[in-house]
């Protein structure tokens, strides 16, 4: 299609006897190219075949024309060319092509100024303003590739930990001018290193980083910081009768709880007290529960009415006016679906998530919805749990990388 023959290129050298003239070249510098991810992508996979990483700004001219001139028709190289009347240049043919980006580059900056042709690269690198205090190659050593990354501040404690699937592009959106929140503004005034994990994919960063933030504590990160107890919702059935109560374990407690010989079902787990009592809320307002009798209040005496059954929403189990059975009978149909699900696996389970372009491979164990290090079960965390389940339910879609494998 552009006329190239072997010919040509017989007497080539190799990329490899290239590599650090090239590299010199592309050091402190953007990449820049027109549909610049596949010449991105075409440079990257190169130096990973000799064995190196390489990084860098890819600035796409495509993207700089529709940004400098958005009521224009057509943003390829020739219809930029015609425009822009640029000649003079060996259609698709590299030098050719480098040329004519290069001319477009030029005759943008003469027809809008330097300035607005720096705004819109920044916006399109979405360049952030870094911390002073930070090293100014902090985020250009970042790989792009998915990964875990820590903020340090004064200390060698972490204060915040993050996940990306892209580790240089999200740890660069933290600093990015125009989505600042004000956690990122605080991040930014404590900030002083940073440090990173690469994995092999999403759902590694999603692990690693539960742990992470349970096990190092870091300031800012609320959501996923220990949490003391677990949370479940639990029946007791006898031969006629059915014991509700909620409660709330450490994971040791957790453990000993499944052992035990008690015939009970679990229904959770919820993060906290408050999520476990709404969720029981709704389910005993929606099935028309009695209040009394789910455990959500307790009777004063006799036929107490409970305040569900006081406003209409109780078909009477605390007043003789639904059985005890067909209260039970209802709350179980009501319940089924929520139950803390079996391990649907004979003992450990092993997942294998693959990044071919990284050239990277994780192993991951889990048994008993419980990540494994070393072939030990690490205790049980609610967050892993509800990874582990969302990958098992969704991996085909949600984590493309993943297959469960044989040891």
């Amino acid at each position: 299609m552009t006329g190239i023959t072997n010919a040509m290129v017989r007497d080539a050298p190799t990329f490899f006897e290239i590599r650090e003239a090239l590299r010199a070249l592309l050091t402190d510098a953007f990449f820049v190219a027109h549909n610049a991810r596949f010449d991105y992508g075409f440079i990257k996979n190169e130096f990973r075949r000799v064995g190196e990483a390489f990084t860098s700004d890819a600035l796409c001219t495509v993207r700089l024309s529709r940004a400098l001139y958005p009521d224009a028709d057509g943003h390829g190289l020739d219809a930029i060319i015609r425009r822009h009347r640029l000649s003079g240049f060996a259609r698709h043919r590299a030098m050719g092509d480098v040329e004519a980006t290069a001319a477009f580059v030029q005759h943008a900056t003469d027809d809008h100024g330097a300035d607005a042709v720096s705004a819109a690269t920044k916006s399109l690198l979405k360049m952030p303003s870094l911390p002073a205090q930070l090293e100014s190659n902090s985020i250009a050593n970042l790989p792009d590739s998915p990964g875990v990354y820590l903020f340090y501040g004064i200390n060698d404690l972490p204060i915040y930990i993050g996940k990306a699937k892209q580790l240089r592009e999200r740890v660069r959106s933290h600093f990015s001018s125009d989505h600042m929140s004000s956690n990122d503004v605080r991040l930014s005034q404590e900030l002083r290193r940073i440090e990173w994990q690469s994995t092999a994919g999403e759902f590694s960063a999603l692990l690693l980083e539960a742990q992470w933030v349970k096990e190092k504590m870091p300031l800012h990160n609320i959501a996923l910081r220990k949490r003391s107890k677990l949370g479940f919702y639990a029946i007791s059935i006898g031969d006629d009768s059915v014991e509700t109560a909620p409660l709330w374990f450490s994971a040791d407690e957790w453990v000993a709880a499944q052992q035990s010989a008690e015939a009970r079902i679990f229904y959770g787990p919820f993060n906290d007290k408050a999520a476990g009592k709404r969720w029981l809320a709704d389910v005993t307002k929606l099935h028309r529960l009695c209040e009394h009798a789910v455990g959500i209040s307790k009777p004063r005496g006799a036929l107490d009415p409970c305040f569900a059954r006081q406003v209409g929403r109780c078909l009477g189990a605390c007043v003789d006016q639904e059985t005890a059975q067909q209260h039970r009978e209802r709350m179980i149909a009501a319940l089924t679906g929520s139950e803390m699900p079996v391990w649907p696996f004979v003992g450990a389970a092993t997942f294998e998530e693959r990044d071919e372009a990284n050239d990277r491979v994780d192993l991951l164990q889990f048994d008993e919805w419980c990540a494994l290090a070393g072939g030990v079960r690490l205790p049980f965390d609610v967050d892993v749990f509800k990874l582990i389940r969302r990958m098992l339910a969704k991996h085909a879609d949600d984590f493309s990388g993943l297959r469960r494998i044989k040891v």
